[in-house]
This record gives structure tokens, sequence and C-alpha cells, in this order.
């Protein structure tokens, strides 16, 4: 109990000392507090996109490829202009679906586009020219962001022959 009247008689003598203390502790709390309102008004403007590649088939065994996903996980809309695969910087996309790959993306809705497996193969072919390259699933939005996800090496995928990946 002694202890604590000879701090208390102490803080009463050097009242600069404690306020200059409670100063820089207030201080510290209000650059707190900045940061956190500014991360806070940030949220409602961010803008991420998840790409998926997959490989799919069909039960009955009648169709099977390759297909890309892409889900707007960020807090605003996110327009779509292209979604398919990458080689180096050549891109694979579906001609005859690709206007529906061209959409406007609100939070958590998703989009995908298929590829049939002797497309795809010829394409990858084509675009790989021999090289075992790899192959990414590829979405661009509006803005210019480009998203890419590695998938799969081209020989890997040109020796898959009708085996799920």
């Amino acid at each position: 109990m002694e202890k604590v009247s000879v701090i208390i008689e102490w803080c009463n003598t050097n009242t600069g000392f404690i306020s200059a203390i409670l100063a820089c502790l207030s201080l510290i709390v209000s650059i707190v507090a900045i940061g956190i309102s500014i991360h806070v008004s940030r949220l409602p403007y961010v803008k991420k996109l998840l790409v998926k590649p997959t490989y799919y088939f069909t039960v009955p065994a009648t169709d099977e490829g390759l297909s890309v996903t892409a889900t707007n996980v960020g807090s605003r809309p996110i327009h779509i202009e292209h979604l398919g695969f990458m080689i180096k910087d050549r891109t694979i996309q579906n001609l005859d679906t690709i206007s529906k790959s061209q959409i406007t993306l609100t939070v958590s809705e998703s989009t995908t586009q298929y590829f049939e497996n002797t497309a795809s193969r010829s394409q990858v072919k084509a675009l790989s020219q021999g090289k075992n390259v790899l192959i990414y699933a590829y979405a661009k939005d509006s803005e210019g962001t480009t998203y890419k996800v590695p998938f799969i090496r081209a020989k890997e995928f040109l020796n898959q022959r009708g085996k799920v990946i």
C-alpha cells in the first residue's frame, strides 16, 4: 500500500510527465482509428475475381473438355471482356460462345466457358509449338486487369488421351 501512495505522490509532483504520456497514448489511438476508417472506407470498392480451370466430362461419356469459371468474389461488379486459356501471350477462346463470356458479374455471380477436347487440343498443339509450356486459365476485365491461374503443361495435356486430368 505504501508503494501505491509513493507512486501517487510522485505523479502529483510531476504532472508534465503524466500529461506527455497521455498525449502520446491519445496520438497512437487517433492514428489507429484513422487507419481503420481508411480501410473500412475502401471495402465497398474491392475488385477481386476468382478464376478456376477444370476438366469436365458428361455421363454418359458423350462430351469432355476444359472449362474456365470466373467468379466475382469482390464487393463491386466486374465486366469480363475475355475468358479462356492462355499459352505464353496467346489466348484460346471459344468463338461459339464468346459473346456469353463478355458479361458483367455482380457480387458472387459466376460464368463458365466450355472448350471441347478436340478443338482445344488442336489449339494447344498449334500455340505451344511442341514446347512444354504452361497453360493458364485466363480472364481479362474491362479495366485491363488480367487474371491468370496456372493449369497444366501443354505436353501433359496433349498426352491425356481421354483421361481425366
